[in-house]
């Protein structure tokens, strides 16, 4: 399946969920997560919007357990991650999505699990995103890929680009 074909798939599922459901669903990939989170140097997760698995409480986690965590800030046509404490000053991106103010940008290679957003993704580790190559532009420096799903988000085989970041796992609440 081409990556357009995926990502419009992908995004028509996980809309499709209730709001209940992406809650609940939400809650379970959390838990299935939260264990790793402790053995960490450095997590860098996305900052969820609209019906994507929520980070709220991962985020959450990492803040009140001390675990040094990063999130995006969009800068031109890439992303920095920005080490985010308790005292972190949040804006509004112009894509509508949370992002820290200012702060410390972290190197990429210091990332030691990066929580990656998706619109789809297939068992080999492929994915789609909304197709504008952020995440591709920093996957690569980062020690480990997770991305976090709704199970309904999976596509049986997505074409990759050559440019494309596999992923090292993805985690649904099944």
């Amino acid at each position: 399946m081409d990556k357009k074909e995926a990502r419009t798939a992908g995004l028509q599922r996980r809309a499709s969920l209730s709001a209940e459901e992406r809650a609940e669903k939400s809650r379970r990939i959390t838990e299935k997560i939260l264990p790793v989170l402790a053995e960490q140097t450095l997590v860098g997760c996305y900052v969820s919007m609209k019906d994507e698995v929520s980070t709220e409480d991962i985020i959450r986690f990492c803040l009140a357990n001390s675990i040094p965590a990063a999130v995006p800030r969009v800068q031109g046509k890439t992303l920095v991650f920005v080490k985010i404490t308790p005292d972190t000053r949040w804006t509004t991106s112009s894509f509508g999505v949370r992002e820290p103010e200012d702060g410390e940008i972290a190197d990429p290679e210091e990332i030691s699990l990066m929580i990656v957003p998706l619109s789809a993704f297939d068992d080999i580790g492929n994915r789609t995103g909304y197709g504008k190559g952020f995440y591709d532009s920093v996957l690569g420096r980062c020690q480990r890929k997770t991305g976090i799903a709704f199970a309904v988000q999976k596509c049986s085989r997505i074409d990759a680009d050559p440019w494309d970041v596999p992923l090292d796992s993805v985690i649904t609440e099944e």
